[in-house]
Order: C-alpha cells, then sequence, then structure tokens
C-alpha cells in the first residue's frame, strides 16, 4: 500500500500538487545535488524568470542557478556550481 501526504510539511510551500521547500544551509551544487537545470525527480523546470541578459554561462563556466538579493530573490542568475548557497527541494504529493 502506498500512502501518499496530503500536504507540505510545516514551512513548506504547496503548488500544483508539489511542495517545495527552502534550505539556507549553504552548500555547493554538487552537495546539494548533481543536475542542472532539473528538479532531482529529473522533471524539467517549467517556470523560468532570469534576470535580464541571463543565463550567460560565463567564462563558460557557469551552469548552476541561483537566486539573488539584488532581485529580491525573484530572478534567476546562472553562476559557478562550487559557489555555496540555499537550495530548494521539491517533491510530488
Amino acid at each position: 500500500m502506498n500512502a501518499k501526504a496530503a500536504s507540505c510539511p510545516r514551512d513548506w510551500l504547496q503548488k500544483e500538487g508539489n511542495c517545495y521547500g527552502y534550505f539556507d544551509a549553504k552548500l555547493s551544487w554538487d552537495a546539494a545535488e548533481k543536475r542542472r537545470w532539473r528538479w532531482a525527480d529529473e522533471s524539467t523546470y517549467n517556470y523560468k524568470s532570469w534576470q535580464v541578459n541571463q543565463p550567460d554561462n560565463y567564462r563558460n563556466n557557469e551552469h548552476c542557478g541561483e537566486l539573488t538579493n539584488y532581485s529580491d530573490f525573484k530572478l534567476w542568475n546562472d553562476n559557478f556550481c562550487g559557489n555555496p548557497n540555499a537550495y530548494i527541494c521539491k517533491y510530488q504529493l
């Protein structure tokens, strides 16, 4: 028998049948997950909100995404994957 959660854990956001959790522990991308522009469940992202002229893959070395305070954490920027950042997790209800 497979039991599914009816709601998200406390402090997680529920949207369109998924739960999203924000974690402010700073980790490199590799430490958090080894994927590019995909959720860990292999689904592609269907929401894009890049900063102007992003992603630019500066010096061919920016393969991870981040939200920055420059945009009040609303717009994405691509950055070096070794930079430690907070991260978001997603799972389907």
